[in-house]
């Protein structure tokens, strides 16, 4: 027997036979006159569209139950008393166990009972159809009116007359091709300009391209005037004393210890030993000044410090009143004075003289 086909529907689907046998009660009518099923016709037609789901009232499905009856018929090792039951197929008598004619039961039930919806769809089929028909417009959207816009009336203040743009006349065109073309001429004679002194400078590196010596600086009258900042000059003007820190064999083997971090290290010459008790050495201290360092062989130091214009001028003295020791058993002599001196010119000496008593 043909039957109508029903779609699985998610519940509360508004599409769903259900839905429609809900909201209508013509269509619900005829449908339940035609059912000879066991059930309620909603409940049949639920779990048509909703298999193994419970009705919204909470009434299970019949097939739910052959899950369980399936696994207990099919068990292994499982004894039970036999049971005569008819065969569908054949229509013979067959001797099955207990549960196997339970399963056997609940699956003529549920076919008995599809076969009555199947029938009953194709009886009020008309009627179905005729709900569906009524139930189309109601479920398609009304559409949305398109908005009417009026056009305001002539000379209304909601008229607006947009300003019209300015159009370039010849004449600003003609101004602004001659400013292109004259910025493009400035351009072309600034990179040929530069072109030409990078290739006279590789042809003649020593050829200057400016007309003028690169020391030279022209006063007001005219005439070039030679800069004073000669590096070459200013190295020619130092004392020769000084050039004995640019020799670094000068450097003594065995610096002395317990040197002032206020003196550079690097920069110690030896100028002399004076006599078995002092040695005299040349050395700068941080912001570049000459000193003289003389050097005791008990350790004791004494130094002074002058500019190198000072030095230039006048060279370095160092005074210093010392008491030599005095051997044991022997008178102390008096207090004498050590003079030691590093003219400009790169020469040393030490002189010694009595001292004044205090």
């Amino acid at each position: 027997m043909p039957s109508m086909p029903t779609h699985r529907a998610d519940p509360g689907d508004p599409l769903s036979l259900h839905a429609l046998l809900v909201d209508d009660e013509t269509a619900r009518r005829a449908l339940t006159d035609a059912y000879t099923g066991p059930h309620d016709i909603l409940d049949a037609v639920w779990w048509r569209e909703h298999p193994l789901t419970p009705t919204p009232e909470g009434r299970p499905d019949p097939a739910a139950a052959r899950v369980a009856l399936q696994k207990r018929a099919f068990a292994p090792g499982v004894s039970e008393p036999l049971v005569e039951v008819l065969d569908a197929d054949s229509g013979e008598v067959v001797c099955v166990p207990e549960s196997a004619a339970r399963l056997v039961a609940l699956e003529g039930r549920l076919r008995s009972d599809a076969a009555a919806l199947d029938k009953a769809l194709v009886d009020a089929r008309p009627a179905l159809d005729a709900a569906t028909a009524r139930r189309a417009p109601a479920a398609t959207p009304a559409p949305t009116p398109t908005p009417v816009v009026k056009a305001p009336a002539s000379g209304s203040a909601e008229t607006h007359t947009a300003a019209a743009a300015p159009t370039p006349t010849l004449e600003t065109w003609r101004r602004r091709s001659q400013l292109w073309m004259w910025t493009a001429v400035a351009a072309g004679l600034l990179l040929l300009a530069g072109v030409g002194i990078a290739v006279a400078q590789q042809l003649s590196p020593t050829a200057n391209v400016f007309g003028r010596s690169a020391g030279s600086i022209v006063d007001p009258s005219g005439s070039p005037a030679t800069s004073s900042a000669d590096p070459a000059a200013t190295a020619t003007a130092l004392p020769p004393g000084l050039t004995i820190f640019e020799d670094p064999s000068l450097a003594p083997s065995i610096p002395p210890q317990n040197i002032d971090p206020y003196y550079k290290p690097e920069s110690l010459r030896l100028l002399g030993v004076a006599d078995s008790e002092l040695t005299v050495y040349a050395v700068e201290n941080r912001i570049d000044q000459p000193c003289l360092l003389a050097v005791y062989v008990d350790g004791t130091q004494s130094a002074t410090c002058v500019t190198k214009q000072e030095f230039a001028s006048m060279g370095i003295e160092l005074r210093i009143t010392s008491l030599r020791a005095t051997p044991a058993g022997e008178a102390a002599p008096d207090p004498s004075e050590d003079v030691v001196f590093w003219n400009s010119d790169g020469s040393y000496g030490v002189s010694s003289s009595p001292g004044r008593n205090s």
